[in-house]
């Protein structure tokens, strides 16, 4: 089936979480784009109905998480990945296959990285009860633009730039307040490479935003 084949069954699942059309509708087209993107990285997807309303389920995510004590820093960043899994694991919501989304609350533009506010998180389910210093948090459910990137670690910061200074400027969508999240395909950065997805949230564009 092409992707449009597949928006009616997904608009029936997103309709009956949310009880909007207009809200249906974004989380079907980020649920579609996904999808898309999984298909162009060449990604085997064996049910292509079953996967895309399997996103439209997780369109928003109940996650655990840990800060990272010392902003953006590689090894900082690294370690409280490391203390963050070991920790899901024991409290049994990780397996070996870990679903890793990254909230980097800050412009290393506009503040020391050493002082930016950085998240590690998995999906964890609401009601369980987190010992300290995990936390629970929540990634909403909307529309999101995602941009998939595979390189060097030390060219992510200029990917960032581009999306905002190329790709936003020429969109009919702003970037919403909501933190921008990564979310990894790998586990870790391999030889200095890394492979990731960028998730930023999306507003129509106002008057204000185009100018």
């Amino acid at each position: 089936p092409t992707l449009e084949d597949l928006r009616p069954g997904a608009s029936a699942v997103a309709y009956r979480m949310l009880g909007s059309v207009s809200e249906a509708e974004d989380i079907v087209q980020e649920a579609l784009l996904r999808t898309h993107l999984r298909l162009r990285q060449g990604e085997r997807i064996e049910s292509p109905r079953a996967f895309v309303s399997a996103v439209v389920t997780r369109m928003w995510i109940d996650v655990a998480c840990l800060a990272s004590p010392e902003g953006y820093g590689l090894a900082t960043v690294s370690q409280t990945w490391d203390e963050l899994i070991a920790r899901a694991r024991q409290l049994g919501i990780s397996g070996d296959a870990v679903d890793a989304y990254g909230m980097a609350h800050d412009s290393p533009q506009l503040t020391a990285p050493e002082l930016c506010r950085y998240h590690a998180c998995v999906p964890c389910p609401r009601e369980l009860a987190l010992p300290a210093p995990l936390f629970h948090a929540r990634i909403p459910a909307g529309r999101y633009a995602v941009f998939g990137y595979a390189g060097a670690v030390a060219e992510v910061e200029s990917f960032y730039r581009r999306i905002y200074a190329e790709w936003f400027p020429r969109a009919s969508v702003a970037p919403d307040d909501f933190t921008v999240i990564d979310h990894y395909v790998n586990d870790a950065p391999v030889a200095g490479s890394i492979d990731f997805e960028i998730w930023i949230k999306l507003r129509g564009r106002t008057a204000d935003s185009a100018s």
